[in-house]
């Protein structure tokens, strides 16, 4: 079985400076991996870029100067450049901006609208691309919705990238309604079938993980959570993310059962705990055999120090868990939370994390990790992950 450790570590940002990655559901690598995109502001949200760094040879490079986000308030940038997406075979990067989603060209480093929803009402979701990048996903909410307000419905676009005019706005594949709050959108690899989330506060939530095949517009929960005799909801899920041709998501420790990492598979509507601890967010290489978490410190959690978190990571094949590393986070604001991320092949772990623990301090970094794989006899992991009683 594979084994990793951490055999390097490299700390990404501009120092003094709000450093973090579009939302961790998407990819910042480039093509060939040799490099991966961030966004940087001063604290107050001025000077806002797009950059690159090259961990092969330690350099960070300043890519444009997001010149529409300048002005901006600094929550609203966050929460759009969050929402962000990276097209690294095309050079663009699909930002939203209030009520469209605009296309940054890394190459000519110019700006346009590929969609505009319609009132007012703003994009986001965040944003995600089919593995190809010829389809893209985005919600569409009412302006007025908020963490405090979620929205009784969402319009679900989907975007074709390649229509025959390249100044035109991107062609309307499908577009579709949901009666609840959908985000969290992530293609899987067939690019018709479309993982979202129904978001909201998870003790109210039971049917937390969907697919959308976008073709035919149908969607459907994959997973029932567990109530109790009473009726009552017993089990909170979320932080979804694609694991190979499963799903894993968090069931959190504010549930009122065992709690940890689900893999669920969508084809048997079917998921089971594959290891316990105190989860928040977690995220997969791509054939969803090496799961990495980070670990929260309120519920029912273990761990009650405040404002640090574990990343540890998960071997699917042999249930082996190792400890990572510890890092200052914060759970108020979401460029705060260290959203780890494993690279396609499992060898490298990016993490946000922050300029000490004082949880007022708004400086951030980016933290990469870089994992050894030591090599034993092959494994075939064809099919279904082999779930394992926790």
């Amino acid at each position: 079985m594979d084994d990793k450790v951490v055999i390097n570590e490299q700390i990404v940002g501009i120092a003094g400076n709000k450093n973090f990655l579009p939302y961790y559901t998407n990819v910042p690598w480039s093509k060939d991996e040799s490099y991966f995109v961030f966004f940087s502001s001063a604290l107050d949200g001025h000077d806002l870029s797009l950059w690159r760094f090259f961990p092969a040879i330690s350099r960070t490079e300043k890519i444009t100067y997001l010149q529409l986000w300048q002005g901006v308030d600094s929550l609203q940038q966050e929460e759009e450049m969050l929402g962000g997406v990276f097209l690294p075979r095309k050079q663009l990067m699909l930002i939203p901006r209030g009520n469209t989603l605009i296309r940054v060209d890394l190459t000519e480093e110019n700006c346009r609208t590929v969609f505009a929803g319609d009132g007012d009402v703003k994009v986001g979701g965040p944003i995600c691309a089919s593995a190809d990048e010829r389809y893209v996903c985005a919600g569409v909410y009412p302006r007025l919705s908020a963490l405090t307000r979620p929205p009784a419905s969402s319009e679900v676009v989907v975007l074709d990238t390649e229509p025959s005019d390249s100044q035109a706005s991107w062609t309307i594949a499908h577009r579709s309604r949901i009666n609840f709050w959908a985000d969290h959108f992530q293609f899987f690899s067939n690019g018709e079938d479309i993982l979202f989330a129904h978001e909201g506060t998870a003790e109210t939530v039971s049917d937390r993980l969907n697919v959308l095949n976008w073709p035919t517009g149908k969607h459907r929960c994959i997973y029932q959570q567990q109530h109790n005799a009473s009726g009552q909801l017993i089990e909170y899920v979320g932080h979804e993310r694609m694991a190979g041709n499963k799903v894993v998501a968090v069931r959190y420790p504010t549930s009122l059962i065992d709690f940890g990492l689900l893999v669920v598979d969508p084809a048997t509507e079917s998921g089971r705990l594959v290891v316990r601890d105190d989860c928040w967010h977690c995220s997969a290489n791509a054939a969803g055999d090496l799961l990495v978490m980070d670990t929260m410190w309120w519920g029912r959690s273990s761990r009650r120090q405040e404002f640090v978190t574990d990343i540890l990571l998960y071997n699917c094949r042999n249930g082996k868990k190792t400890f990572l590393k510890t890092v200052p986070c914060n759970a108020k604001r979401q460029i705060h939370h260290s959203h780890p991320q494993l690279n396609a092949a499992g060898d490298r772990v990016l993490v946000i994390t922050r300029d000490g623990i004082a949880p007022d301090s708004a400086a951030g970094f980016i933290l990469l990790l870089e994992l050894e794989l030591q090599h034993s006899p092959a494994q075939s992991v064809s099919g279904s992950l082999p779930f394992r009683d926790p």
